[in-house]
């Protein structure tokens, strides 16, 4: 796990350039192969890993789920014999609150027994690292931590601040990097800036690997890896296979029969915050995921429900919203009873096609910043009444009406109410799919694995969705002659 002391200390830089370098290790066929993942609920940083890696990462946390499922978490997407790196969350020890650990790097990687290599950000200091490694170590209970990285000094600094550390600490400094501006990655409100919209970040994770070559010890970093015990897991898998079998879920359906349920991801630069376990929670369900672009896209996909997650639509508002087709097409298809979920930027979107009620407006500062528990006041399209997801919000817009369906409850016990979520009425008396919504919008973040019955939910009501379209669309390709006589039989 590569770690620092607090947020900015350098923690994505260097753990895009080990990534890289262990890439090139993996391409000579020195290592087995190399996986990613990022503690904690950010979304951004797991897209520079996978464009440092190529492959996919993901999200570690121990407050979405438990320590046992953490660890089944990583083994489901670790390589058994694979060089496993994790990036730490702002500083080592800060969790969930002040007053507890939980969730933070420090207690996942308790919960993993894995190593840590610690990158402090030393520029502009001396003899005064010492102070901040001998506290590191001193409140690393558990005695993880088994290297440093100097971050931003020269290569004479270093030297000199190594000899000091490993004199006076039980600990290696396995590297530095020296400062370089010219490869640094941009940042806005909401952290970083997604890397499609970095010009030249490849090139950058090329020169940032070519110099980490030089002045890091990969194969130190190697040992540290290997150092790991055996992860002792129960035999239970993350995802187990029950979209084809009986499951105990509180709807109709225990089966899932319908094979062909395709859910539309509305992916690109304006809405690109989804976590790989909520997508593989819905794959896992019988769902088939495509992919396509509100930005880009002139056409919406033919598809049995759609997910709009969160991003920076307001960075691409001019784009978005000159879209006119797809905005008309996502508009028509959601009031006709597309089961919708749409988090965040996608619950935004929503109000601006004017299928939600309310207005939003920039606050210019976070608002209800922090890890919440998400309670239902009643049935709704996802949850039953009194049943909880853990979500995750961040963002500096707010809403006239965030909804009141469910209830949002931080740590601190502070709550709030949340969601809009209306399942579809199929009532007789109603026409099917007329001016209806079935949709579950806010602006929290699901983490759909810290309640398994999310995804299956979804895919079942998006089943039901496709079944009374396939109807709709057979009684209208009769003619009315005909379907009346229908009718009376």
């Amino acid at each position: 796990m590569i770690v620092s002391a607090a947020s900015g200390s350098g923690k994505t830089v260097a753990m895009c350039a080990l990534l890289r370098l262990l890439k090139r290790k993996e391409a000579k066929k020195e290592i087995s192969g190399v996986c990613a993942f990022k503690c904690g609920p950010d979304f951004i940083d797991p897209m520079f890993h996978t464009r440092a890696l190529g492959v996919p990462s993901g999200n570690l946390d121990t407050f979405f789920l438990s320590d046992e499922k953490t660890k089944s978490l990583f083994a489901h997407y670790a390589n058994e014999n694979a060089v496993s790196l994790i990036e730490g969350a702002m500083g080592y020890f800060d969790g969930v609150s002040f007053e507890a650990e939980k969730g933070s790097s420090a207690d996942i990687a308790r919960v993993l027994s894995c190593p840590v290599v610690l990158v402090i950000n030393a520029e502009g200091m001396a003899r005064s690292v010492l102070a901040i490694v001998k506290g590191f170590l001193a409140s690393d209970c558990e005695n993880l931590i088994k290297g440093i990285i100097l971050n931003r000094v020269s290569k004479a600094v270093a030297e000199k601040m190594r000899n000091i550390i490993e004199e006076n600490c039980a600990v290696k400094v396995v590297g530095y990097i020296e400062k370089g501006d010219d490869c640094a990655f941009e940042s806005r409100h909401l952290g970083l800036k997604t890397p499609d919209e970095l010009d030249n970040l490849d090139e950058k994770l090329e020169k940032l690997a070519d110099r980490a070559e030089m002045c890091i010890d990969i194969d130190e970093i190697i040992k540290i890896a290997q150092s790991a015990p055996d992860l002792e897991t129960q035999n239970v898998p993350f995802f187990p296979n029950i979209a084809n079998q009986e499951i105990q879920i509180a709807f109709e359906r225990k089966k899932l029969t319908k094979p062909s349920v395709t859910v539309g991801v509305a992916r690109d630069e304006a809405f690109c915050f989804y976590y790989r376990e909520n997508l593989d929670s819905l794959k896992n369900a019988g769902a088939n995921i495509i992919f396509f672009s509100p930005l880009h896209d002139s056409d919406f996909p033919e598809c049995d429900a759609l997910y709009l997650g969160g991003g920076y639509p307001e960075e691409f508002s001019e784009k978005l919203f000159s879209n006119t087709k797809m905005m008309m097409m996502i508009r028509n298809r959601v009031r006709s009873g597309l089961p919708t979920i749409a988090e965040c930027g996608g619950f935004l979107y929503l109000l601006a096609l004017g299928v939600l009620d309310g207005t939003f407006f920039n606050t210019h500062r976070l608002c209800r910043f922090g890890y919440i528990t998400v309670k239902a006041n009643h049935d709704n399209l996802l949850l039953s009444e009194g049943e909880t997801v853990k979500a995750h919000e961040f963002h500096y817009f707010d809403t006239t009406k965030n909804g009141d369906d469910c209830t949002a409850e931080k740590i601190s016990g502070a709550k709030w109410s949340c969601i809009t979520s209306k399942p579809l009425d199929l009532t007789p008396s109603l026409p099917p799919f007329t001016q209806t919504l079935n949709v579950f919008a806010g602006f929290p973040h699901l983490f759909f694995p810290s309640n398994e019955n999310i995804a299956l939910r979804f895919v079942e009501a998006a089943r039901k969705y496709g079944e009374e379209k396939v109807k709709i669309r057979t009684k209208c390709s009769v003619c009315p002659k005909k379907r009346r006589a229908m009718e009376k039989k």
